[in-house]
């Protein structure tokens, strides 16, 4: 379960609007919120106390968030050089379980690019961060829509079921859970034609689902026998991203979580693409966990404790 889910805001209605879907998630899982603003000194002159400043502006909203949600609310100001290392620092500080913001609430970016912060935090925070683009940029009653049906998308491997035990945080065992996994449909070959390209192909692409099948099945019959709901779908498509936003579309998703692709995924601090690609296309939030950070911190943690078992 949750304890402390941040939301960082900017000030802006925009950043607001992520605040009624961390409601929700804080009345499911009785997390408190934390209400988090950075602020950068361009200038000697910054307004921080009273009621015209940063604190007096995050102490009003903490207020009305609780008397119409009842969801406990701390409000926090920060001074800083640069609000992704800021706010990544405080999170780790504190303990945050989960961050959930507007995607470009920081810097005014066209709505189909993530915000430079939301990408930041995705790039540098070990907990799981749910962004999503709102569709209009008004203030909102302090309320939320519940989670109740969660894509997570698997490709077989230990990186992207990482993500897993964080959807079944957020979901619970009144969410449904959509194993999706992607079989790659590929162009015709060139070097084989006519009917025994086509039977090739074929044969391949239902030993493909066949296996997908099987896989997610494994994984959906462990979950069911620990009481959650699940339903698995195995899509062909060339582009996995593409899939994957449609089966959300298609079923009125309300989350869809997905692992980040670890090494290679992000070369040159970018996110792994096929998550990189479904962020930016996703009208449904979306929660997205570094797993790279977590596989390479529990390897470690499972050899010390094999040397000091040897050398014990």
């Amino acid at each position: 379960m949750y304890r402390r889910i941040m939301v960082p805001l900017d000030g802006s209605s925009f950043s607001e609007s992520a605040i009624p879907l961390a409601v929700a998630l804080a009345h499911k899982t009785g997390a408190e919120l934390r209400l988090v603003h950075v602020v950068i000194p361009l200038t000697q002159q910054v307004v921080i106390g009273g009621e015209d400043g940063a604190d007096g502006y995050l102490s009003s909203l903490a207020q009305r968030i609780e008397e119409e949600s009842g969801v406990q609310v701390v409000p926090v100001t920060r001074l800083g050089r640069q609000a992704v290392g800021e706010l990544s620092y405080y999170s780790a500080e504190e303990g945050v379980d989960l961050i959930v913001m507007a995607t470009h609430g920081w810097g005014g970016l066209q709505r189909a690019w993530l915000g430079s912060v939301a990408d930041g935090l995705i790039r540098e925070a070990r907990v799981p961060v749910i962004a999503f683009r709102p569709e209009e940029e008004s203030s909102q009653r302090i309320d939320g829509k519940s989670v109740e049906q969660i894509i997570v998308p698997l490709d077989g491997s230990k990186l992207s079921e990482a993500v897993l035990d964080e959807a079944l945080k957020l979901g619970g065992e009144e969410a449904t859970y959509i194993l999706v996994r992607v079989v790659p449909v590929g162009p015709p070959s060139s070097s084989i034609s006519g009917a025994v390209e086509l039977s090739l192909r074929q044969e391949l692409l239902e030993e493909l689902e066949k296996g997908a099948t099987k896989y997610l099945e494994g994984i959906a019959e462990r979950l069911r026998a620990d009481g959650y709901q699940v339903r698995t779908a195995v899509r062909k498509d060339p582009q996995p991203a593409k899939a994957i936003l449609a089966e959300a579309e298609a079923i009125n998703a309300d989350m869809i979580a997905i692992s980040t692709h670890g090494r290679a995924g992000f070369a040159r601090f970018a996110l792994g693409s096929v998550a990189d690609k479904v962020l930016r296309g996703s009208d449904t939030p979306v929660m997205v966990l570094r797993a790279d950070q977590l596989i390479d911190l529990e390897e470690k943690e499972s050899v010390g404790e094999g040397q000091g078992s040897a050398m014990s």
